[in-house]
């Protein structure tokens, strides 16, 4: 971790929660019998998903919690980092931390006004930097205290692109100026323009950035200086975020094309026509395999990575979550799957509650995240 130099004047409401006020959900800790994983209990338990379903799936409950929400409140962001699972919630911008052991509650924040909106915040060992559009806080990742305020150089849309090497976060911002944040002076390193809105994160490949707008212009920038590699524009508009998948850059456009970008020269390495629909869906590099999901009902397609050549295509309509074994786990708003990914066949299909997000954690686990926020981990069963 970079060394932290703070100059940063404290700004804005921030109120510190107790530890009261979030529930578990019986004991919190759930021991399940697997020796017979198809064997389902008779009496429903209540968690998001039975144990029976879950072991048909290849994994036990592990910990279950409530976050004793108000109705009024969503949760619009939900990430694992390291060993915190953080969970943002607007409109009162409470800023959650939640051990991924245990479940356990370790802090709750409230940041800002109910005016901003903020984004999935990024870690950098003992600190972490969240973001609304138009300002950044660090907050610290054990206590959840407030270290810094700082103002952006424009309004923003999304996370950053975290570059722990030099302390930079990098912001596409809503006019389409491109700026690396200094986390430890609070200034632009370097900014770049963009023609058109940036609502994605940049994505990184190895020492470069690359950041498209809504008009389908995209660049290439070296991360420490702001140069430009190369620049170019789809055809068509964009409003997926990229992604990257070995030496290429894939963006899937309105013009109902996937395009791999060779992250060198910036050239096509190859172009997928998806069919009829407008690509709204960010595409998900698996190795060999690239999975792209065809909202909002065409279900999701299987590319060769190589050459995006079609190897399947399924009607199912899920959000990919982790390769697993080469299988594939999805899920839907009341449905856990488990797919092949070498021919699509779907191989468990498991009910469950209401889901809003499911997140790959530590050791093959899930976490499995409610609209009205209830948490579950879920973990992998040896063998």
């Amino acid at each position: 971790m970079h060394t932290m130099v703070k100059r940063w004047v404290l700004a804005g409401t921030v109120v510190l929660m107790g530890l009261g006020g979030c529930a578990s959900t019986g004991t919190g800790q759930t021991s399940t019998n697997t020796n017979s994983p198809r064997t389902r209990p008779s009496t429903p338990t209540g968690h998001l998903i039975e144990p029976g379903p879950a072991a048909e799936l290849g994994y036990r409950i592990n910990w279950s919690r409530d976050m004793d929400m108000s109705r009024s409140q969503q949760i619009t962001a939900a990430v694992i980092l390291d060993d915190l699972l953080i969970t943002v919630e607007q409109p009162e911008n409470f800023v959650t931390a939640r051990s991924v052991r245990d479940g356990q509650l370790k802090w709750k924040v409230k940041l800002g006004s109910r005016l901003e909106r903020f984004f999935a915040p990024v870690r950098d060992g003992e600190e972490i930097y969240i973001n609304s559009q138009t300002r950044i806080f660090v907050l610290h990742a054990n206590t959840g205290d407030v270290l810094a305020v700082a103002d952006l150089d424009s309004t923003v849309d999304s996370s950053p692109l975290y570059h722990a090497e030099t302390g930079l976060a990098i912001f596409g911002g809503s006019n389409g100026l491109v700026f690396a944040h200094s986390i430890d002076n609070n200034f632009a390193r370097w900014r770049y323009q963009l023609p058109g809105r940036i609502g994605a994160t940049p994505v990184r490949t190895d020492r470069d950035v690359f950041v498209i707008d809504d008009q389908g212009n995209y660049v290439m920038l070296q991360i420490t200086s702001g140069r430009i590699q190369w620049r170019n524009r789809t055809l068509g508009q964009v409003v997926a975020p990229p992604a990257v998948q070995g030496n290429d850059v894939l963006i899937a456009s309105l013009d109902r094309k996937l395009y791999a970008l060779n992250r060198t020269s910036g050239r096509d390495a190859w172009v997928y026509l998806g069919g009829e629909r407008p690509l709204t869906a960010a595409p998900v590099p698996l190795g060999r395999t690239i999975v792209l999901p065809l909202p909002p009902d065409g279900g999701i397609v299987a590319l060769n990575s190589l050459n995006g050549n079609e190897r399947w295509r399924s009607d199912l309509n899920a959000t990919p979550v982790v390769e697993r074994d080469r299988d594939l786990v999805l899920h839907t708003e009341r449905r856990l799957l488990l797919m092949d990914l070498d021919d699509g066949e779907t191989l468990v299909d498991a009910p469950t509650l209401p889901l809003q997000i499911v997140l790959p954690g530590p050791n093959e686990s899930l976490i499995l995240v409610s609209p009205r926020g209830r948490l579950l981990r879920l973990n992998r069963i040896a063998g």
